[in-house]
């Protein structure tokens, strides 16, 4: 083999879609179907997973939104919340509302981000407009 199919074998066409995250002194892979929400912490994100893991990593939510962007299942719904759509439960509507996900956690989500969070879910709405 030559080195130019080297190249081409490590090149960004043969990623694979999982996601590797340094955390101290080693990389944690994550499978994002398999993430139900991270939150921010200062600096740091939380990684909710479905398995009940959690995992703290040092990116900011900015940037773990940014390295999930390619799965359009994450949106961002709050400044300290970006979340995977296909974990969530319902949408609790109330005073303020709040995302409840598959681990029962409520988390809110802001007025601003509403829209966004609505625009990936067919609703009746589109029905009677023909969407």
């Amino acid at each position: 083999m030559k080195e130019n199919d080297l190249k081409f074998f490590a090149s960004d066409t043969m990623k694979l879609p999982l996601i590797a995250i340094a955390q101290q002194k080693k990389y944690i892979i994550l499978s994002p179907p398999e993430i139900i929400y991270c939150g921010a912490e200062g600096s740091y994100t939380h990684v909710y997973m479905s398995s009940g893991e959690v995992y703290l990593v040092s990116l900011k939510l900015k940037t773990m939104s940014e390295l999930l962007q390619m799965w359009p299942e994450f949106v961002r719904i709050h400044h300290s919340y970006l979340i995977n759509v296909n974990m969530l439960k319902h949408i609790e509507t109330g005073d303020g509302w709040q995302a409840c996900m598959v681990n029962s956690q409520l988390l809110p989500v802001s007025s601003s981000r509403r829209p966004l969070l609505m625009s990936v879910f067919h609703t009746e709405r589109d029905q009677r407009e023909g969407k």
